[in-house]
């Protein structure tokens, strides 16, 4: 596997974001939040709706991802 920019795992974050938010049934609910996990020896964040993965390097990549997702996601939220 390619080594990932970090600035293609910011891009992806974004992106699933706004995929995530556009998925939310309830706009009363708290803004969604992916995790960060390492699943059999490869890190990936986690989407919380449909649990869908992306994968990254390593573990920094992954709270990037983390960060970025909940910091957008929470953004178009209205928070």
């Amino acid at each position: 596997m390619p080594n990932l920019s970090n600035d293609r795992v910011i891009e992806s974050a974004r992106e699933a974001a706004k995929i995530e938010f556009m998925c939310r049934e309830d706009d009363t609910a708290p803004p969604p939040v992916a995790t960060a996990e390492l699943r059999e020896g490869r890190w990936v964040a986690v989407m919380p709706h449909g649990g869908y993965t992306y994968r990254v390097d390593d573990e920094a990549q992954a709270k990037l991802f983390k960060e970025v997702f909940d910091a957008h996601v929470a953004d178009l939220c209205g928070g």
